[in-house]
């Protein structure tokens, strides 16, 4: 086994570090900048404040390894193994990670500034207050991963699963989510400021009294999930399936719930003024004592939907459908519908 002199030596001088087995050595501060490695056994060893900066790493053991305060910047990493490495406040800004396997790692206080991991396994991975910026995570596995006081800021996350994972305090802002798998998850009282949540699976979740403001749920399922006491203002559930969510004493100015799935949604109490329900299914949804002041339900489906105590001011109820459904005596400050705009979309239909 080379000590640590010869390695840094070795990697001066260009040499393609390959095969060694260098497993339980202590390599701790080693200057490797600029190295390629190969195949390399760095198992249990201590790497601890290492330099691998601009570095080409493929197939490398660093199971067990401590790598805290290393620095991974501008690195390569090829089908990396992590298996419980401790990373605590590890640099891995501008870095290129493909197909790592970080599973129960110690990444704690570690940045991921404009860093790149396609198909990583992070499972259990301890990322309590890690700094994703402008960092890309593709089809991620995230599953009981500790994200406690995480920040993300202009991140990508594609097709993450974050089942069980915990989530307190954590941060996000201007990132977007696809497809994510989040069901049931804890999100109460986080802020998501200006994230796109697109496809996201948020069955049962539990989003009370969060900060989700000028964010995007298009094609999202929150079915079942709780809402309630949130900040939703300007956000959009576009085609969301809301079925049975509970949207109660939300704010939801200026939303958008276009051709969204809210049968038997509640609303009681939520600030809507000014929010489109644009052919929404609003079918057996209660409003009761909700703020509608400007809402638009053009084309909406209200059948057997409760409105009892809603301020209805100049709220459009155009072409709705309203069978059995419960109003309020303001409705008649209402507008209903437009004969001139009616006969106009029955022509564009015709033809």
């Amino acid at each position: 086994m080379r000590t640590r002199a010869e390695l840094e030596q070795a990697v001066r001088e260009g040499e393609i570090i390959t095969s060694e087995n260098l497993s339980g050595a202590d390599l701790s501060g080693a200057a490797l900048a600029g190295g390629i490695f190969r195949d390399v056994d760095f198992g249990g060893a201590n790497l601890a404040g290492a330099d691998f900066r601009e570095s080409i790493i493929e197939r490398p053991n660093f199971e067990a390894s401590t790598l805290a305060e290393a620095d991974f910047s501008h690195t390569c990493v090829l089908n990396g193994r992590f298996p419980q490495a401790v990373m605590t406040s590890a640099k891995l800004d501008f870095a290129q990670l493909t197909d790592p396997l970080l599973r129960d790692a110690m990444l704690e206080k570690a940045s991921f500034n404009r860093t790149v991991l396609n198909n990583p396994d992070m499972g259990a991975a301890h990322l309590r207050a890690v700094r994703f910026e402008r960092t890309v995570l593709v089809n991620v596995n995230l599953k009981s991963a500790d994200l406690r006081d995480t920040t993300f800021i202009n991140a990508v996350l594609m097709n993450a699963d974050l089942t069980d994972a915990q989530l307190g305090g954590l941060t996000a802002t201007q990132t977007f989510f696809q497809d994510a798998e989040m069901t049931g998850l804890d999100l109460s009282k986080i802020t998501l400021s200006a994230c796109q949540l697109r496809g996201c699976k948020l069955m049962g979740a539990n989003l009370t009294q969060g900060n989700f403001e000028r964010s995007g749920f298009m094609g999202a399922d929150l079915t079942r999930a709780d809402l309630s006491g949130a900040n939703l203002a300007n956000t959009v559930f576009a085609g969301a399936t809301l079925i049975e969510a509970n949207f109660s004493r939300s704010t939801l100015t200026q939303s958008h719930f276009q051709e969204a799935k809210l049968r038997q949604t509640r609303f009681d109490a939520a600030s809507l003024s000014m929010a489109g329900f644009g052919q929404a299914d609003c079918t057996a949804a209660s409003f009761r004592d909700a703020d509608l002041t400007y809402g638009d339900f053009s084309h909406a489906t209200l059948d057997g939907a409760d409105f009892s105590g809603a301020t209805l001011l100049q709220a459009r109820l155009h072409a709705v459908s309203d069978e059995g459904t419960r109003w309020p005596p303001g409705k008649s400050l209402a507008r209903g519908t437009d004969p001139d705009r009616l006969e106009a979309e029955q022509w564009q239909t015709r033809t």
